[in-house]
Parts: structure tokens; C-alpha cells; sequence
């Protein structure tokens, strides 16, 4: 019997280093039953942070700007990839372990996991 806190516990340390690359000052807050980060928004200027990470989900919002989405989401719009090359991206940083994050949301989900299996194999090919 699988634990779900523990299948979604990467989705924290992904995006927790994604914030760290992309030089965010990271607070955790503690609040409520998730864990989630906040942040001066990546996309904006502001003073106050305003942008918020559900560490559990893998998910982010910016409540200043409205951007909004996941890891691929944050490196297609910071690095300007498209969403197969952001796919890349992160398998090449963090291996095949990058499928953890995507939540189940249906149709999109399987086809984003579809998608990531796809670049893992390209970048096995490559790699060999």
C-alpha cells in the first residue's frame, strides 16, 4: 500500500529547486494541510512576495500577476522552451523521477506523463 504524502514528496524538492534556480528567497510557510512557499513572483517585480507554491502539489500562483501552472509551466515560460523541450529540461536536471510531480488530472495528465516518458527516452538514446 503506496502512501500518497509519501508518492508526492519530490513535487517539493523540485520545485523547491526550481525557486532556487530561477533566485527566489524562498519562505515555508506551514499553514493549513499542505506545505507551500512564497515568493517575490518570477515573472513581475514587487516587493511583497506574492507568489505561492503548493510544495505538496507541485503547483504555483501568483496572486499579483495571475501566472499560473507546474514545474513545466515555470521552465517553458522562464527558460522560453516549448512544452517537449521544458519536458527535456527537466529530465535532464532531475532523471525519470521528474514523473512524480504531474498530478492526475484526467486526460492532460496522461498525456503530459506520455509526453515525459517520451523525452526520457530521448534522452537515454542521446545518452548512450
Amino acid at each position: 500500500m503506496t502512501n500518497d504524502n509519501n508518492a508526492k514528496e519530490p513535487a517539493r524538492f523540485y520545485m523547491l529547486d526550481l525557486l532556487h534556480h530561477y533566485g527566489a528567497r524562498v519562505r515555508i510557510l506551514n499553514t493549513g494541510p499542505g506545505v507551500r512557499a512564497k515568493v517575490c513572483c518570477l515573472f513581475h517585480h514587487e516587493r511583497t512576495p506574492s507568489f505561492e507554491v503548493d510544495l505538496v502539489n507541485g503547483k504555483y500562483h501568483c496572486f499579483g500577476c495571475g501566472a499560473t501552472g507546474n514545474a513545466i509551466d515555470l521552465v517553458m515560460a522562464k527558460e522560453g522552451l516549448a512544452r517537449n523541450e521544458a519536458i527535456g529540461w527537466l529530465v535532464n536536471r532531475y532523471g525519470d523521477e521528474v514523473c512524480s510531480y504531474i498530478s492526475d488530472k484526467g486526460e492532460s495528465g496522461r498525456a503530459e506523463r506520455a509526453e515525459i516518458r517520451k523525452a526520457e527516452t530521448t534522452v537515454d538514446k542521446e545518452g548512450k
